[in-house]
């Protein structure tokens, strides 16, 4: 606490009364340090002067005589009050009056002391008294003051929240409703203000109920409980929310869903139907242009020998795309069993199915026989293996030096990779390559833009991922991973 003494503006015509009054608290100046400080006198005759005295210098509390030469009675209080709201005044008086002192005090006076009967201590405690009080009303007026603020801000938030909101007391009786739940609800605050709260409830955070409104129409509103303070009693706060519009929609793309769904299944039914008939006259087409190689091959004239010999392979490309949209629409729509993989296995049958490739670039392998096992779908991990060791005898070096492996990585996962000696790709194309339709930059061979695409369908399916590092110059690594058994 500070020692400062404390500064009291004593208004008093008296000159003995004055004296008195500088006597008595003159006394209470020889305390210990510890306890409150002493009092500064500063003494007026006057009203006028007094309060021009507060213009000028803080005062901590004011002893205020009524009977003074330039006014008289309450009004001198209500002046010096007006005066200085947030400074304690005592009141001094040659009158016991106790319905004065109550009026007084009514007005806002801290106490109210009669001349003769003021003792030293009397004094000092009221004064003191008068000065703390005066700290908690100030407070509490600040206090209230903010909780009003606080209060009129919160009330224009929900009055022009687009959200319907109902305010209700402990005892579910509608206190406020904001234009939003009137519209929503369909009915004036007017018959909802005052009256026990007729939504239906429920004990979860979040419920939907059905309003019929005027016109007949039945609206689906989603509410929301909550617990608050309204002008500082418990209350519930009860958030509403049309959503009829949200419903209706839903059930459109339910419905939308579901046609389309109908529709995907009848055009892969009609392109799995369509891909058969053109592989079997494909068949027909290899086989009569096999026949006419076999048998008239050495009397045609090299412009024809070379246009059977583009039929045959456009032919075999032909088959493959579609062998590839037929893979493709097994991996959406087949439910398989996965299990245990013969990794070896699998690898050596790719490898037979691209012999003649692999033989045609002068291919070298380099890869061991013990593979970690993993789980998945035989003929599917099959396919991801010839794709990845196709576009490694594609897009390698000349000749094509492939290493195939495996090692683990987090998470349970077993990463299978194929690494070439190729010229690699850019960071830019990487992100494109396991999307459909997208080709490899090199010009060495083109694919078809659909065998990539698969693969990620197939080992996603199998519950692993697909990735491939590589920089311009060092070759490329495509990798897929598989959960570890």
């Amino acid at each position: 606490m500070s020692n400062a003494p404390l500064k009291v503006l004593l208004i008093e015509e008296n000159a003995d009364d004055a004296h008195l009054i500088r006597l008595l608290l003159s006394k209470q100046k020889k305390r210990p340090q510890s306890t409150p400080p002493a009092f500064e006198v500063l003494h007026v005759k006057r009203l006028s002067a007094g309060l021009a005295f507060l213009e000028k210098m803080k005062i901590d509390v004011i002893l205020l005589d009524l009977s003074l030469p330039d006014s008289h009675g309450l009004n001198t209080f209500e002046k010096a009050i007006e005066k200085a709201p947030h400074i304690p005044i005592i009141v001094l008086s040659s009158l016991d009056d106790e319905r004065l002192a109550v009026k007084a005090m009514q007005l806002g006076a801290q106490d109210y002391l009669v001349k003769g009967n003021i003792e030293g201590n009397l004094l000092e405690q009221s004064i003191r008294y008068a000065i703390e009080r005066q700290i908690l009303i100030t407070e509490l007026h600040r206090k209230t003051k903010a909780l009003e603020i606080s209060e009129a801000y919160r009330r224009n938030i929900v009055e022009n929240n687009a959200d319907g909101i109902i305010i209700v007391n402990e005892d579910n009786i509608v206190q406020f409703v904001n234009p939003a739940a009137e519209h929503i609800l369909d009915r004036p605050s007017e018959k909802l203000i005052g009256q026990l709260l007729s939504l239906p409830t429920s004990d979860i955070a979040v419920s939907k109920f059905d309003v019929v409104r005027q016109n007949r129409e039945t609206a689906v509103i989603e509410s929301r409980f909550t617990a608050i303070k309204w002008q500082g009693k418990p209350a519930r706060q009860i958030s509403l929310r049309d959503i009829t519009n949200h419903i209706k929609a839903k059930a459109t793309l339910r419905k939308q869903a579901a046609e389309l769904q109908r529709r995907n299944a009848e055009l892969d039914e009609f392109a799995h139907t369509v891909a058969h008939q053109v592989q079997g006259l494909l068949g027909q087409i290899l086989g009569y242009s096999s026949f006419l190689e076999m048998h008239w091959g050495d009397d045609l004239v090299d412009e024809a020998s070379l246009a059977l010999n583009r039929i045959r392979q456009s032919s075999h490309k032909m088959n493959n795309v579609l062998s590839e949209i037929l893979l493709l629409a097994s991996v959406d729509r087949s439910d398989v069993h996965m299990n245990t993989l013969d990794m070896e296995r699998i690898i050596s049958e790719a490898k037979k199915r691209l012999t003649f490739e692999i033989n045609k670039h002068q291919a070298t392998f380099q890869h061991g026989n013990n593979w970690p096992e993993t789980v998945g779908y035989t003929p599917w991990i099959e396919e991801v293996w010839v794709n990845y060791i196709s576009n490694g005898l594609k897009y390698g070096g000349e000749p094509p030096e492939l290493t195939l492996g495996a090692d683990p990585v987090p998470n349970g996962m077993i990463r299978y990779w194929v690494k070439d000696n190729g010229m690699g790709i850019a960071k830019i194309d990487q992100n494109k390559l396991f999307k459909p339709h997208t080709r490899l930059n090199q010009t060495r061979a083109r694919g078809e833009g659909l065998g990539l695409s698969i693969v990620r369908r197939i080992v996603e399916k199998c519950g692993g991922k697909v990735g491939v590092e590589s920089e311009p110059g060092k070759g490329s690594t495509f990798w897929f991973t598989l959960p570890h058994t």
